[in-house]
């Protein structure tokens, strides 16, 4: 929100093909209290990072030539991440070759 960022690329999507479990920092606790909220020092406390889970895909996504091709769990992560930043998600790499960029065209 401080950049005025207003879309994301996500890279290295294809890292994560080979998990059956993905997760994703959703909070903090702090002793017993849970808060979205960066703690000002991270050595101060009992920190420890909340996750919420998501299925993994397990798959190969190096032929996925549209952004609707990529399985449906890596899908889903991917719009649970667009929810959460607030930010549309218009590219995903999925390889490192030019033509493993997925761009999304049919943004809502």
């Amino acid at each position: 929100m401080i950049n005025g960022v207003t879309q994301l690329a996500v890279t290295k999507l294809d890292v994560l093909n080979i998990f059956s479990e993905i997760k994703a920092g959703v909070a903090y606790r702090i002793g017993q209290t849970e808060t979205t909220d960066l703690p000002f020092d991270l050595c101060d406390a009992d920190i420890d990072p909340v996750y919420r889970p998501f299925e993994g895909w397990q798959q190969d996504t190096s032929s996925c030539r549209r952004f609707d091709d990529a399985p449906e769990p890596a899908r889903k992560f991917l719009a649970f991440l667009e929810r959460e930043l607030d930010v549309p998600i218009t590219m995903v790499s999925i390889g490192p070759e030019r033509e493993q960029l997925l761009v999304r065209s049919d943004l809502e």
